[in-house]
C-alpha cells in the first residue's frame, strides 16, 4: 500500500498551523520554509482541524505570481509525493489533484488568476504575495471565492517595498502595507500576522546563514528584505540619504541673479508619451551641481515636447527658469536616436525633431547602476543641491520613492507611470542620464583687479568683460534664469 509522506512541521512553522484564525497573513524571510507550511495546510488543514485541507474534503487552491514557480511546486512538492497513489488522480496540464471522496488541490499563477473567479473554495494559500498584485487577487477573485463556505486564506510570503504589479503603481507592495493594518488591529478578529526572520528554520546551518549574511554590506535594504523580512528596513529606499530631501533644497535667490558664463551648463532628458518626457536642466560652478527644473510633458508629441522645452529657456532680460545654454547638450536615452516615421514617410529621430528648435541631444551613459553610483557620490560629497521648483519637488518624490531590485540591488527597482503620467521614475532616469554624462569640472576665471563700478555684486563680474560676454549690450552678461 502506498504511503503519502509530509513533512512535520518546525516549531515556528506549528505556530501559524495550530492558530484557529480563518486569515494568516505570514511575513518570512528566505528559507523559513513558507511553501513547506503551505503544503500541510492545503493538504491536511490546519486550525486543529477547524480550516480543511484537500485531504479532509476541501477544495483550495495555491496561487503563486507566475507560470514557471507554480510548475515548480508542481514538479517539486505534489508530483513527486502523490504520483502513483491510490485515489489520487494527477491532471498534469491543469496541475490539478483531485481525491477520490474528498478533495482537490490545483494549483494556480496570478497571470491566469482570473479564471478562478466565480468558484467556491474551501481555501486558498497566496505564495509570494508580495510579488503579485495581491490588492486585486483579494478583492476581486479569493475573498468572493470564500464567502460561501467561509473558507480560509494563507498569505506568505517575504515583504517587498516595491511595486508588486498594481495597477496604480503604489509602492511598497500591498502585502506590506496590509502586514501593517493586521498589526495595527484595522482588519479584525479573523486576521493574524507572524513574523520570522531567516534564522527561523533551525534546520538551517547558522554558520552557513552568517556567511549569506556576509556577502551583503552593512546595511543592506536586500538583507533586511529578504532574509529578516523587515517592514521598516532603514535601507528599503534606494537613497536613504534623501529620506529627507529639505537640506538639499534652495531658493533661486541663493544663486546669483545673473549665472555666470563661465559655469557649465547642460541637461538630462528621457524621451515618452503615455509615461511623461521629461528634461532636467543642471549647472555646475565647480564646487556645487544645481538642478535647476524638471519639466514634465504628459501626452506631447516630439515637436510639441521640443517646443515646450525651446520656450522654457530664457531670454536676455526676461526671468526664465532655464537658461538656454542648457539645451546646447543635452543627454537622452538611445530610444530618442531610434527613427521613426514621421507624417510625411521621412524616417526622422527624436534627436532630429529636437534639432529643429535648437536642442542637441547627444546619447547618455544609460548603465542604471553606474548612474545610481554617481548620484551616490554626488549626495555623499554634498555637491548636490536642487532649486525649489514645483518640477524638482517632484523628481525628489520620485527618488525618494525608489527601492532596490531585489535581484540587483544596486539597482533602483524599475517604477512604470500610470496612465495620468503618475508614481513613474522618468524624472529620475532624466537626472540619472545628465549626471552619468557629467561634463568636466569648470574652474572660475581669475577675476581681474578693481573690475566693475563700485558696489556691484561680485557674482556679476562677468557682465563687465567682453571677452566672457560676447554678445553684452545693455543687459548683464550672465545667463538670466
Amino acid at each position: 500500500m502506498a504511503t503519502l509522506y509530509l513533512p512535520a512541521p518546525m516549531p515556528h512553522q506549528r505556530a501559524v498551523l495550530d492558530d484557529p484564525a480563518r486569515f494568516k497573513l505570514w511575513r518570512a524571510g528566505r528559507r523559513t520554509g513558507k511553501s513547506r507550511a503551505a503544503l500541510i495546510a492545503s493538504l491536511l488543514g490546519h486550525g486543529d482541524g477547524q480550516h480543511r485541507g484537500a485531504l479532509t474534503g476541501g477544495h483550495i487552491v495555491w496561487l503563486t505570481p507566475d507560470y514557471p514557480q507554480s510548475r515548480a511546486i508542481w514538479r517539486e512538492e505534489l508530483k513527486p509525493r502523490l504520483a502513483g497513489l491510490p485515489g489520487v488522480t494527477l491532471h498534469e496540464t491543469d496541475r490539478r489533484v483531485t481525491f477520490a471522496g474528498l478533495g482537490s488541490l490545483e494549483l494556480r499563477s496570478a497571470e491566469s488568476i482570473d479564471n478562478i473567479r466565480g468558484r467556491s473554495l474551501d481555501g486558498v494559500v497566496i505564495d509570494e504575495a508580495a510579488y503579485l498584485d495581491l490588492d486585486y487577487a483579494l478583492g476581486a477573485v479569493v475573498l468572493p471565492a470564500l464567502l460561501d463556505k467561509g473558507g480560509w486564506c494563507l498569505i506568505a510570503s517575504t515583504p517587498s517595498a516595491g511595486w508588486d504589479g498594481n495597477s496604480a503603481r503604489l509602492t511598497p507592495s500591498y502585502f506590506n502595507r496590509l502586514c501593517q493594518q493586521v498589526e495595527a488591529g484595522a482588519r479584525g478578529p479573523d486576521w493574524r500576522h507572524w513574523h520570522h526572520p531567516t534564522e527561523s528554520n533551525a534546520k538551517l546551518s547558522p554558520e552557513d546563514i552568517a556567511v549569506l549574511r556576509a556577502e551583503y554590506p552593512p546595511g543592506s535594504a536586500t538583507a533586511q528584505q529578504e532574509l529578516d523580512a523587515s517592514l521598516t528596513a532603514s535601507g528599503a529606499s534606494f537613497y536613504p540619504e534623501l529620506a529627507d530631501f529639505a537640506p538639499l533644497v534652495i531658493a533661486r535667490d541663493q544663486l546669483p541673479t545673473y549665472l555666470p558664463d563661465w559655469w557649465q551648463y547642460w541637461a538630462g532628458y528621457d524621451w515618452g508619451y503615455s509615461h511623461p518626457a521629461v528634461f532636467v536642466p543642471c549647472a555646475d560652478d565647480g564646487s556645487t551641481l544645481y538642478v535647476l527644473d524638471a519639466l514634465y510633458l504628459h501626452r506631447e508629441q516630439d515637436h510639441e515636447q521640443a517646443a515646450s522645452i525651446r520656450g522654457a529657456f530664457a531670454l536676455p532680460g526676461s526671468d526664465g527658469r532655464i537658461p538656454a545654454a542648457c539645451g546646447r547638450r543635452v543627454y537622452a536615452g538611445h530610444d530618442a536616436f531610434a527613427q521613426r516615421m514621421a507624417h510625411a514617410a521621412q524616417p526622422e529621430t527624436v534627436a532630429d525633431v529636437f534639432n529643429q528648435y535648437g536642442v542637441a541631444l547627444a546619447k547618455a551613459s544609460i548603465d542604471r547602476e553606474a548612474g545610481a553610483k554617481v548620484i551616490r557620490r554626488l549626495l555623499a560629497q554634498d555637491r548636490l543641491r536642487f532649486v525649489d521648483t514645483v518640477g524638482t519637488r517632484r523628481l525628489l518624490a520620485e527618488l525618494q520613492a525608489l527601492v532596490p531590485d531585489p535581484k540587483r540591488p544596486n539597482v533602483p527597482l524599475k517604477r512604470d507611470a500610470n496612465e495620468r503620467g503618475d508614481h513613474g521614475d522618468d524624472g529620475a532616469d532624466a537626472l540619472r542620464y545628465a549626471l552619468a554624462s557629467l561634463p568636466l569640472l569648470v574652474r572660475e576665471p581669475e577675476r581681474p583687479a578693481g573690475l566693475g563700478p563700485e558696489g556691484a555684486d561680485p557674482n556679476d563680474w562677468t557682465r563687465y568683460v567682453p571677452e566672457a560676454n560676447p554678445d553684452h549690450r545693455d543687459v548683464a552678461g550672465g545667463m538670466l534664469m
